[in-house]
């Protein structure tokens, strides 16, 4: 049964040393899973000195910005509303 885990491991990419670790199902179900997920999520980041966004384009580190129409920082990733919100 084990060969099949490790033959399956290898042929998604996973190295030897990865393999050799014998982890659980569980725990090579969680890896395989998140693996997956990091190459679908992306990152984003506002500017607090001009509020700019900047948002990942792909998993290479690279970033379109896009620029409020106030000029200022408006805490879009802060988890709470702008100050002004009720101007917007």
């Amino acid at each position: 049964m084990n060969g099949s885990v490790d033959e399956w491991l290898l042929q998604k990419g996973y190295g030897q040393g990865y393999v050799d670790l014998k982890l659980s199902h569980g725990d090579i179900v969680h890896d395989h899973i998140h693996t997956q997920y990091l190459s679908l999520s992306r990152d984003i980041f506002e500017c607090k000195e001009c509020g700019r966004v900047l948002v990942e384009l792909s998993t290479k580190n690279q970033f379109t910005a896009y620029t409020p129409d106030s000029g200022s920082y408006n805490r879009v990733l802060a988890g709470e509303p702008p100050v002004d919100a009720e101007d917007l």
